[in-house]
């Protein structure tokens, strides 16, 4: 019965979860990250003029989970989020323990189980449900004043929450970005998909300093530090124009209070 949910997303079917999984699916429910879109604050990148970079970083991380670069047969970037449950409803109906790893998932997606990268070590957290309150949404006086457009999800019931915990989020095949008071929440209903759904941690200046990385602005490759493309970063071309760091969890630490829009499927995942 573990190949039923293979079958039903191949051929476009409209399927229940609780249809897919309750009673017959013998393995814990698993979903996928399908794409995350950072939408506060917004990156900005010095060529030749001043450039807001926001669509450059977010293809640049939603090419890599959505495509296979290297040619090895796996979507360059997965993150998988296993709830210690085989019922659809408890996700959004009783406090869970999940884990989240780094995962190979096949290219295409859904054409084999997912399983989890050789050396990958899972980051445990722990759920909580609502049925009437929001989940999650901006911590205040975090937001941008920009006022970017999109504005970040606020998760709403039936959703889940995670406790705030620190935690290191995988986005450019390979590169990991540290984060503390990290929460992830989805919106789920039913189905196939998780929606809308939202990230938030605290990346502090130091971290944002060491975490390298190459973006395509125009086709052009550029080489870049995270805090030099924030606002409020002595190197970054929007200060003091525009300055959105602020203070870590624990009132002290200077960074930026990072904010991803996301979406997920569930998908078959093989953990053993």
């Amino acid at each position: 019965m573990k190949r039923i949910i293979l079958i039903l997303l191949f051929f476009g079917i409209t399927a229940n979860a609780q249809n897919i999984f309750k009673n017959e699916f013998e393995q814990n429910i698993a979903t996928r990250i399908s794409t995350i879109n950072l939408v506060d604050p917004h990156p900005y990148v010095d060529y030749v003029f001043c450039v807001d970079g926001t669509n450059y970083l977010n293809n640049t991380i939603n090419d890599s989970m959505n495509n296979d670069g290297d040619g090895d047969g796996f979507i360059d970037d997965s993150v998988i989020t296993q709830f210690y449950t085989d019922q659809p409803d408890y996700i959004t109906g009783r406090d869970l323990i999940a884990s989240v790893i780094d995962s190979d998932c096949p290219y295409p997606l859904h054409s084999a189980a997912c399983e989890p990268e050789v050396g990958a070590s899972p980051t445990f957290i722990s759920t909580v449900p609502s049925q009437i309150n929001d989940c999650l949404n901006a911590i205040p006086g975090t937001e941008s004043p920009a006022g970017y457009s999109p504005p970040i999800n606020t998760i709403s019931a039936p959703c889940y929450v995670s406790e705030p915990q620190n935690f290191t989020l995988n986005l450019l095949n390979g590169a990991t970005l540290p984060l503390s008071g990290y929460q992830q929440a989805e919106k789920y209903e039913g189905g196939l998909t998780m929606s809308p759904g939202l990230i938030r941690g605290f990346v502090s200046q130091a971290d944002a300093e060491a975490f390298n990385f190459t973006v395509h602005v125009n086709g052009n490759p550029l080489n870049l530090t995270l805090a030099e493309i924030l606002p409020g970063h002595p190197n970054n071309c929007k200060t003091p124009t525009l300055n959105d760091m602020d203070l870590g969890p624990d009132g002290i630490t200077q960074g930026w209070w990072l904010y991803f829009n996301i979406t997920s499927e569930l998908v078959e995942f093989d953990s053993n």
